[in-house]
């Protein structure tokens, strides 16, 4: 792999992660865990096969209505790509 490909990839990356605004992924995992601990405490074995399902699909949930978000914020015009401080992928 040469340098202008890993480059592409790392800004196709970069992208993924401010597009779906991946920094908010802990607010995520909070609620996860505190429904395991709760489910555990109250004598159901815990299975880290279902905790990690749960974990990936709660974490899918959150960035892709991030996304959704920003595409009919964009789409109501309540931003612009002229906005600074703002990512857009318009």
């Amino acid at each position: 792999m040469d340098q202008t490909t890993r480059e592409t990839i790392m800004s196709q990356f970069q992208l993924l992660l401010q597009a779906t605004r991946a920094r908010t992924l802990p607010v995520m995992l909070a609620p996860v865990l505190v429904g395991s601990v709760l489910a555990w405490q109250q004598g159901t074995p815990f299975q880290w096969g279902l905790f990690l399902l749960t974990l990936l699909g709660a974490f899918a949930a959150h960035l892709g209505a991030n996304v959704v978000n920003d595409v009919f914020d964009f789409a109501e015009g309540y931003w612009h790509s002229s906005d600074p401080g703002r990512w857009h992928l318009a």
